[in-house]
């Protein structure tokens, strides 16, 4: 009885050090950057690593529209004029790995910075 303990229990670390040794336990920075080198949309992204742990959207100034009149200053007559921020979206994804995180920045659905 003892022996057949002692072989399911060996069998039992063996199996969970074939399992570590598999890479199925957290992926590293490095792999996950790896893993992703292919991609180009978030799309791509999400069938190579899955949901993200973290996402964040944002709108973020890409540039000024022309210029465009509003009025005129009263005391100098000169025109008044105002040059409206460009918004375009962008998000932010998160992917935790054993030795810190890895971030995707998306813009119009395409992956622009990884690090």
């Amino acid at each position: 009885m003892k022996s057949m303990l002692l072989r399911l229990l060996a069998g039992f670390c063996l199996t969970l050090l074939f399992l570590g040794g598999c890479g199925l336990g957290s992926s590293s920075k490095q792999d996950i950057l790896t893993r992703a080198e292919e991609c180009k949309t978030k799309e791509d992204l999400q069938k190579a690593l899955g949901k993200p742990s973290r996402v964040e959207s944002v709108e973020v100034m890409t540039g000024l529209e022309p210029p465009e009149e509003i009025g005129k200053d009263i005391a100098t007559g000169k025109p008044l004029v105002i040059r409206r921020p460009i918004l375009e979206p962008q998000e932010r994804w998160w992917y935790k790995a054993s030795d810190g995180e890895v971030l995707f920045i998306i813009s119009n659905g395409k992956i622009t910075i990884r690090g």
